[in-house]
């Protein structure tokens, strides 16, 4: 065998590997803006459900303070505050906890709680401090997923999920006779008057 001659010789340059060029310390910055990426994704995903409550009287209901409340527990949060188009209702845009959302069935109901003195006596004292918050009842069935609702203006006689009966009854003189006046049968609070 003979040995080729310089001009036969066939010189290739060498490649280099781009990822020799790379050092370990650009691992760190990548592995953040994935963990930031997840972050952002994560809370995105689990921010809630946004629905809206029609009240004519939103007074005390400020965005990013406000709470909505069932049975005493915060379920959802005030996000923002409009009006409707003839300014006679304010529509509270609230972010409720997709679990609860879930629920929600198109009778729910919501009415706004803050301090109130009638013939019945003194409520919503706890508001004073905390501020207004908005109280919700339903009765969770299958037709859960509702977004748009009505709001009350009083709290309900019957929240919904609990028994009781709605009676009317008649008298000659009404005068005396104040929405949330207690009904007393044999001196035991048996209920409460609506609107006379």
């Amino acid at each position: 065998m003979t040995d080729p001659g310089p001009g036969e010789m066939q010189v290739a340059p060498t490649r280099r590997s781009p990822l020799r060029n790379l050092s370990l310390i650009w691992l760190v910055p990548l592995l953040a803006l994935a963990l930031v990426g997840y972050i952002a994704w994560k809370s995105w995903s689990e921010r809630g459900t946004l629905i809206e409550i029609s009240f004519r009287n939103a007074a005390g209901i400020t965005a990013g303070e406000t709470t909505v409340r069932l049975r005493d527990v915060a379920v959802g949060t005030v996000e923002k505050l409009s009006f409707t188009r003839d300014l006679s209702s304010v529509i509270v845009g609230v972010r409720m906890d997709s679990e609860v959302a879930r629920t929600l069935p198109p009778d729910a109901i919501f009415w706004v709680v803050r301090p109130e003195v009638s013939a019945r006596g003194i409520s919503g004292l706890d508001t004073v401090l905390s501020g207004a918050y908005i109280a919700a009842a339903w009765e969770p069935g299958d037709e859960g997923g509702a977004t748009d609702f009505t709001g009350l203006e009083q709290p309900p006689a019957i929240e919904p999920g609990r028994r009781g009966s709605r009676i009317t009854i008649r008298a000659r003189d009404g005068n005396l006779l104040s929405a949330g006046a207690p009904v007393i049968f044999h001196g035991i609070e048996v209920g409460r008057l609506e609107e006379p």
